[in-house]
């Protein structure tokens, strides 16, 4: 641990544990009757630092966030009134980055009605069927990605292609800023 403060001065570099608890990453771990028990863990420099709901993020990423945080949660709290804590905390979290409260609460439930056990589980990957077509990103491609989705019908029947193709669109780098779409001022 010295060795990392003496090579990065800016940085201070913690580790807490004792006989029973460590804290890693975002769990505590403790050793209770013969059990691991895990929590989440917070530095007391943690901040409110979620995506504000009517920030211009996707809206996907925007409205999957409470679920994924609550399942979060699920997975990484092995006492059901660990869960309900770190849940109730969350919940006042995201209230005050102005989510609705009827998405916090439908996202809280949702996590709480999958089984922990379900959860912990390693899903196998499906490979996706979808063609994937990726767009670098211009004033037009909404348009073309419209005519796509107008003309699918039409546009299959030219190959073996069952579903409509997943359309990523890539950022253009334009002399050091990222262009999304906004005049460069």
């Amino acid at each position: 641990m010295e060795y990392i403060h003496q090579a990065q001065k800016a940085l201070t570099f913690t580790s807490k544990w004792d006989k029973h608890s460590i804290d890693f990453l975002d769990f505590t771990i403790k050793h209770e009757d013969g059990r691991l028990i895990t929590t989440l863990y917070r530095k007391s420099t943690d901040k409110n630092s979620l995506l504000v709901y009517h920030s211009f993020h996707p809206h996907a990423l925007r409205d999957g966030l409470p679920f994924g945080q609550f399942l979060r949660i699920r997975r990484n709290c092995t006492k059901r009134e660990d869960y309900f804590r770190e849940a109730h905390f969350l919940r006042d979290r995201l209230a005050k980055r102005a989510y609705p409260k009827r998405e916090i609460r439908r996202a809280l439930k949702r996590a709480w009605y999958n089984p922990r056990d379900e959860i912990l589980k390693k899903k196998e990957k499906v490979p996706n069927p979808r063609t994937v077509c990726v767009m670098t990103f211009n004033p037009n491609t909404n348009r073309v990605t419209n005519i796509i989705k107008r003309h699918w019908k039409l546009i299959s029947h030219l190959g073996d292609l069952k579903e409509p193709p997943f359309l990523p669109i890539r950022k253009v780098k334009i002399s050091g800023t990222i262009w999304l779409g906004l005049p460069i001022l």
